[in-house]
């Protein structure tokens, strides 16, 4: 039934009152809804749009509520007492409250912009409130413009709407909670003082998704390498910017994440170019609740710098740096807002080493067996003075620089783990002070001189050394902001053989003759056993020999004799090659030939280099 069929319409034109219970207007009263919309007999209509299907928290979103009357024209105007909307999410209600102004009187449609407060009660949603005037005429479309401003993230979507008629005779409130989606919602606008409609192309104006809130601090790191390199001291530094519109108050979590989700530990730096600053107290009862390191109050454009320093890892490895800077506007403490700048940390190895381990004859003579040493003699039985048979060995270390600039080379140092065999071992270095500048794939070779001696003439235990290569290093440039690295790289264990025999050659140039060569075989039995060696020496047309080319020797238990060779090249400028069979008779086994310093050895086996006219060696010894 239509309420223009049963409403008393002249007592509208002339009653400002009218006694009828609400059940009465409601029985008459036929109400329908569409697009956020609520009608009461056609009479009074209601929308409510946000301008935006997105929103973020703490920032101002514009939205709309538009009242028109449907009253037959002549109508007395009709005044709501208040106009409420409600929602579903973080959102409460919406509350417009009559407030006449008679600057506005009159028929036309106006455009109002309002200013709604916020109330917060504990444990509540927000509620937001306001006056405006609400007296409609006929025909007549009032529309009223409010920021909202919202606390926290989510889905907000119109649920209810309800309307209140206060008079002297009767109370009237009309409610509706059914909400049908609109697909084509409308905005109004004022051009030229002429109230106009716009689509709205963000979907339903019913309905707003609100996001946190953006951040607006500014994070960077000025000064990140593109690599770093392990065992290297690190400080990076991190400029916050605050570019909010006001002064806010942070603090700052760093994080370094690897691959297996191991972490890198780290601390703050507190000095003269990055203080560390205090949170201010907090004001009016309020808490600051950001844990974290406090970067303190910023003001608007300021802008700050806080360091870190931390060890790159010992192996190479990729990172993760996440700076995650926590903050609130001083105006709103209860909005956190956050920003995250995540940066990749690359650690690669700055040099990569090779080693190649030559045996060398030892100057002094071997103890004796059949006589009792004058220090093993007093020797107490937990002494570790060693007494037995000494060995030399020429550890060579080839460093390739990886990095992609130039290192400075400080100093270079085998450093001496453990020793397993009964034995003890002593390793220096062949060089002096190093001042080397290394160029990116630039590789230089190291010689390090090994001695390893048996405790006593007993142990028949092979020997073993753990070592590793300590290089400290820096980068080229000012050492003030490059400080000095110390990398340890692991050496294979070294093996050292020490209860079989073996043959050792040595090369000499004669000191009268250079064109003549002393070659000089070093037959060693450290067994227990009286040995024979069958020695035999081929001929070649590279070089004459004089010596012996068949001969037998004979050697003691626990001692070493040698065997030298006159030999005379023939040709120039080239590496021979002379062939010495040597067979231990009593084990029948033919032992293999080791070259020493300034030898080489291949598969055919030992060779000497023969210079040429112009003295040069070879470019594998010129380079060593």
């Amino acid at each position: 039934m239509s309420c223009l069929d049963s409403f008393p319409q002249d007592a509208l034109r002339e009653t400002p009152t009218i006694s009828l219970n609400t059940a009465d207007y409601v029985s008459c009263c036929k109400f329908t809804s569409g697009s956020s919309q609520m009608r009461a007999n056609g009479i009074v209509s209601a929308t409510f749009n946000f301008e935006k299907s997105e929103g973020n928290v703490g920032e101002p979103l514009s939205s709309q509520i538009a009242v028109t009357s449907h009253a037959r024209p002549g109508s007395r105007p009709i005044t709501l007492s208040n106009l409420s909307f409600g929602f579903k999410g973080c959102l409460d209600e919406i509350q417009l409250l009559h407030s006449s102004d008679q600057a506005t009187f009159g028929i036309e449609s106006r455009l109002y912009n309002c200013t709604l407060e916020e109330q917060n009660s504990s444990g509540q949603k927000p509620r937001w409130s306001g006056y405006a005037d609400l007296t409609l005429s006929p025909g007549q479309t009032k529309t009223y413009s409010f920021p909202i401003i919202f606390r926290e993230a989510g889905d907000v979507e119109t649920a209810a709407y309800k309307f209140c008629i206060s008079t002297g005779n009767f109370d009237l409130t009309v409610v509706t909670d059914s909400i049908p989606f609109d697909h084509s919602p409308k905005w109004w606008v004022s051009a030229g003082g002429v109230l106009k409609l716009r689509k709205l192309n963000t979907g339903s104006g019913a309905m707003v998704k609100v996001l946190p809130k953006p951040p607006k601090m500014e994070i960077r790191l000025p000064d990140v390498r593109d690599h770093y390199y392990t065992d290297e001291p690190v400080t990076l530094a991190m400029e916050i910017w605050n570019k909010e519109d006001e002064d806010t108050e942070a603090v700052l979590e760093v994080r370094l994440l690897g691959r297996s989700k191991d972490t890198l530990t780290y601390s703050w730096i507190r000095d003269a170019a990055s203080p560390m600053k205090e949170v201010p107290a907090p004001t009016d009862g309020d808490e600051v609740d950001l844990p974290g390191h406090a970067v303190g109050r910023l003001a608007e454009g300021e802008k700050t710098v806080e360091k870190i320093r931390f060890t790159a890892p010992s192996d190479p490895a990729d990172y993760a740096l996440e700076v995650r800077v926590l903050y609130h506007v001083l105006s709103d403490r209860d909005i956190p807002i956050s920003k995250i700048l995540i940066a990749d940390l690359v650690f690669n190895s700055p040099f990569e080493t090779s080693y190649e381990l030559t045996p060398r004859v030892h100057p002094d003579p071997w103890p004796s067996y059949f006589a009792l040493q004058e220090g093993e003699a007093h020797a107490h039985v937990s002494s570790t003075d060693a007494f037995g048979i000494a060995q030399k060995w020429h550890l060579r270390a080839k460093i390739a620089s990886f990095a992609e600039e130039d290192l400075e080379l400080k100093d270079l140092a085998v450093e001496t783990l453990a020793v397993h065999g009964g034995a003890t071992c002593s390793i220096t270095r062949e060089f002096g002070v190093i001042e080397h500048a290394m160029r990116p794939q630039e590789i230089t070779e190291w010689s390090f001189d090994i001695e390893c001696r048996k405790m006593n003439l007993e142990e028949r235990r092979p020997t073993a050394v753990d070592t590793s290569l300590n290089i400290l290093w820096q980068r080229a440039g000012d050492p003030q902001k490059n400080p000095t690295v110390m990398t340890t790289l692991p050496i294979p264990r070294i093996h050292i053989p020490s209860s079989e025999p073996r043959v050792l050659a040595t090369a000499a140039p004669n000191a009268s003759t250079p064109s003549l060569l002393h070659l000089d075989y070093t037959l060693e039995n450290p067994t227990m056993h009286f040995l024979t060696f069958e020695l035999s020496m081929e001929a070649s047309e590279d070089f004459g020999f004089g010596g012996p080319k068949l001969r037998s020797l004979q050697i003691l238990p626990m001692s070493r004799q040698t065997v030298r060779y006159n030999v005379y090249p023939l040709v120039e400028g080239r590496w021979i090659s002379p062939a010495l069979r040597v067979v231990d008779r009593y084990f029948n086994k033919t032992l293999k030939v080791q070259a020493t310093d300034g030898m080489r050895l291949d598969k055919k086996g030992i060779s000497v280099w023969v210079p040429g006219k112009d003295g040069e060696g070879p470019s594998e010894l010129r380079e060593g």
